[in-house]
């Protein structure tokens, strides 16, 4: 899934840390979206990490644009990231 959202938001998966490190800078906690306290996750691997979400105009990207993440085992997870979606 995160290869098709790439290609729609029109970058390469292997520009995926030039993309990050671009829209990271554009990131505001104003932009935040997700809940407080942010949600736990149950995936296996970040089971109980939480889980970050925003949601901005990107300038990289031009459109309204969803990012959600995690931190755990001192890595960056990332669990979402495209278009914004109306659910």
């Amino acid at each position: 899934m995160i290869a098709a959202d790439a290609i729609a938001l029109g970058y390469l998966v292997d520009e995926i840390d030039e993309v990050l490190l671009e829209i990271l800078n554009e990131l505001d906690p104003n932009y935040y979206a997700g809940s407080y306290p942010p949600q736990k996750s149950y995936g296996q691997d970040i089971k109980g990490s939480e889980l970050f979400a925003f949601r901005w105009i990107s300038q990289r990207f031009g459109c309204d644009t969803y990012f959600k993440f995690a931190f755990a085992q001192g890595r960056l997870w990332i669990i979402s990231f495209h278009e914004h979606r109306e659910n």
